[in-house]
């Protein structure tokens, strides 16, 4: 609890000192409530997201000192494989962050309360089934065969498969918690808890290189171990002070479980289309071009990361704060973000075109003169960032709100035209093709979500109406 106020303490003056600045350019009077949380969030998850950063970049020549290649090739693989497994949650996780904060923000905590309640119990099953699939899979696989290995014996790698298994998916449940810090607007305490998490495997592998030889399944096992305890502690702490949220047995019911994941579904399907759509390209490129204009590909990719990065710090926080907006029928604060992201695309904008006419000579600079990359497609990166913002920014707002459905069937027409125009393109453009594919192909969210933003903000969707139906 100490920690827990030095934190506090940490934030609260940190916090002061930016609420100040906003004093001397526009008064931090004039902003509401809801946005000196979202800026209070914005902030800490900024800190503590490059903390963790920091650390986890630290952490992996230590892992790799104490496993080796091999080893440290093999637990990564069986971690990515078994990630797969997890991400097939129904979306239950977004589906519930929906809800309960919409539940929140009419001030019905009993009702939030139910929706925590059920998740928990819906996700339970779910990470209970996908253990027996693990459990199954793991005693019948010929793992050596599966990581083309004969260094490592098989019991070895099925102890390794197991210990990853178990807490893989331990972890897994226990970061409902996480959905739930974004429903009640605390979205700082995520990337804390991540950071937390880092420091955890850092300290892990340090002790091991010091006083333990080289074993991958202690190292899996202390980790998963202490990171468990990490995100027990974060929901200890959260329901400890929010005991009218805590989940109940009793409040488990067939009708409330229905619309987390019925919502949830939606979000599941927007995420697997977004998978094919952000996924393939690498393959696609290996498969036409070859594996070294992959890496060419990725360089650039990575070179413009950031901004999405940026991106994903501001857009968590307001996910949540937009549901608490629509909730309220607060259309003019929902505008206000809107239009201050959207003017904030003018200096990306600028920045992302130093990037790009500077590009050549910042990837010479970062990787030397391995790697050649071609101009058209350094620009079309540029371009396909700038698109980025934009989608998200109106994107973030319709996840809050709810208001998917066209969001759902444009990601499915995209997802079927974006493979054989990169496969197309591909072959006339190089690797550029395959992002100005994606480019052409996302165009659609690009037109069509501030259209359907504008129909909602503006009350023209009347209910039972045609527009509704296309535009809810």
């Amino acid at each position: 609890m100490k920690l827990n106020k030095l934190l506090l303490i940490f934030e609260e003056f940190i916090f002061r000192i930016l609420v100040r600045i906003l004093n001397c350019f526009i008064g931090s009077d004039r902003l509401s409530e809801r946005s000196l949380n979202f800026i209070r969030n914005t902030l800490f998850t900024f800190i503590y997201r490059v903390m963790a950063i920091l650390i986890a970049f630290i952490t992996v020549p230590f892992n790799l000192k104490y496993l080796g290649n091999v080893k440290f090739g093999v637990w990564t693989t069986i971690y990515s494989i078994l990630a797969w497994v997890v991400f097939f949650d129904l979306g239950i996780g977004n589906g519930m962050k929906n809800k309960v904060a919409e539940a929140i923000a009419l001030k019905d905590r009993n009702l939030a309360r139910t929706y925590i309640s059920n998740s928990y119990f819906a996700l339970g099953i779910f990470c209970l089934a996908a253990l027996v699939v693990a459990m199954i899979g793991g005693s019948f696989l010929n793992l050596q065969a599966v990581f083309n290995i004969d260094t490592i014996s098989n019991d070895d790698l099925r102890n390794v498969f197991y210990a990853t298994s178990i807490f893989l998916i331990l972890n897994f449940f226990m970061s409902l918690i996480l959905q739930i810090f974004f429903a009640d607007q605390k979205a700082s305490l995520v990337a804390l808890m991540q950071l937390m998490n880092n420091m955890v495997g850092l300290g892990v592998v340090l002790v091991l290189l010091l006083f333990v030889r080289e074993d991958m399944f202690y190292l899996i096992f202390f980790s998963g171990l202490f990171g468990t305890l990490v995100s027990m502690a974060f929901t200890f702490y959260y329901f400890h002070a929010n005991r009218d949220l805590m989940p109940s047995f009793r409040l488990i019911a067939k009708d409330k479980i229905k619309p987390v994941i019925s919502l949830g579904a939606k979000f599941f399907i927007l995420q697997i289309t977004n998978l094919v759509i952000y996924s393939t390209d690498n393959i696609i490129i290996a498969q036409i071009l070859g594996p070294a204009e992959v890496t060419s590909y990725q360089i650039v990719y990575k070179l413009f990361s950031p901004i999405s990065i940026g991106l994903s710090i501001i857009s968590m926080p307001l996910w949540t704060a937009y549901i608490d907006a629509y909730a309220k029928n607060d259309m003019q604060w929902i505008k206000s973000i809107i239009k201050k992201i959207n003017l904030m695309i003018i200096p990306i904008s600028l920045i992302t075109l130093l990037m790009v006419i500077f590009g050549q000579d910042i990837i010479r600079l970062w990787v030397g003169e391995t790697v050649r990359v071609d101009n058209l497609l350094i620009i079309l990166m540029g371009v396909y960032s700038v698109q980025q913002i934009w989608n998200t920014n109106y994107g973030t707002m319709l996840a809050g709100t709810g208001k998917i459905n066209l969001s759902l069937v444009l990601s499915v027409i995209i997802t079927i035209a974006n493979i054989p125009l990169c496969i197309y393109l591909a072959k006339i453009f190089s690797s550029a093709g395959v992002i100005l594919a994606t480019i052409i192909c996302i165009s659609m969210g690009t037109i069509f979500s501030p259209l359907q933003f504008f129909m909602i903000t503006s009350g023209k969707l009347k209910k039972g109406g045609m527009l509704e139906k296309i535009f809810n």
